[in-house]
């Protein structure tokens, strides 16, 4: 485990034995936890994809109505990358914190 990953998830061990035993982790929800990661994981690729497409087709001026439409759809793009990606980063902390309990 990377030293960063550990430090993350020391304090959830840490709180598990504070209590005097182990948390249980649901198993249920685990299991949606890793088929959501899953989705996300293959979602980022297919925006980055549809992003590149999008800036190419803004390099070929069709109209000022299309190319405020591709605009407007680039930024939308960009913004729902960087949602996917931070929750990505959110469900990997927490399946390695529930791991490592």
């Amino acid at each position: 485990m990377p030293p960063a990953a550990a430090a993350v998830s020391q304090p959830a061990v840490e709180a598990a034995e504070s209590n005097g035993r182990a948390r249980r982790v649901n198993p249920i929800k685990r299991k949606q936890m890793q088929d959501r990661l899953n989705f996300v994981e293959a979602e980022i690729p297919r925006i980055e994809r549809v992003i590149i497409e999008t800036e190419q087709e803004l390099g070929n001026f069709v109209s000022a109505e299309e190319t405020q439409r591709q605009g407007t759809a680039l930024e939308n793009l960009r913004a729902e990358h960087v949602s996917l990606s931070e929750e990505w980063e959110g469900l990997m902390k927490q399946l390695e914190e529930q791991a490592s309990v």
